[in-house]
């Protein structure tokens, strides 16, 4: 996915380029934070756990949560080429941290 992102021409970091797969997520996301990007990320325990909620807004971390649902790795890749200009222009133009949602509708923005 992170291959067809770049080909498309969006400068795309995985955390695991920089740190060990197995960090916690109040590691990567402060990491992530400290460097000026965006999250984008499938794991919907981050949005479920008020721990690691609060970990993103202290971070000063904005996130895109794809609402994954019953699709296919190759139908979210498609989503996120569909959608990543409006997330550019959503992410430039909102306060951080923040927390919105990528549907197949576009962005749903949760706080």
């Amino acid at each position: 996915m992170a291959t067809a992102l770049r080909e498309a021409g969006f400068e795309i970091h995985l955390y695991r380029e920089y740190l060990a797969d197995n960090v916690d997520d109040v590691t990567w996301m402060r990491f992530a934070a400290s460097r000026g990007w965006i999250a984008i990320t499938r794991d919907k325990a981050i949005r479920r756990s008020p721990l690691e909620i609060h970990a993103l807004r202290a971070a000063g971390l904005g996130a895109f949560f794809v609402s994954s649902g019953q699709i296919t790795g190759d139908e979210i890749r498609d989503r996120l080429l569909k959608f990543l200009p409006a997330m550019v222009t959503y992410s430039r133009g909102t306060n951080r941290p923040f927390l919105a949602t990528l549907t197949s509708k576009g962005i749903v923005a949760l706080v």
